[in-house]
């Protein structure tokens, strides 16, 4: 029984938070395209630099 009340909590607090949660996801998502676009880009800087000298 308190295992079923428990979920049921859970399921309550998400969907009460849902829209919250998948804003922060997205946001996740964001950053971790620009760290990446920023890798790529200081990557290739980094090999430029080493073709120029």
């Amino acid at each position: 029984m308190l295992k079923k009340q428990a979920k049921a909590d859970f399921e309550t607090l998400l969907a009460a938070n849902r829209e919250e949660i998948l804003n922060d996801a997205k946001k996740l998502n964001e950053i971790e395209e620009r760290m990446e676009t920023k890798m790529h880009a200081t990557v290739k800087m980094e090999q430029e630099k080493v073709n120029i000298h």
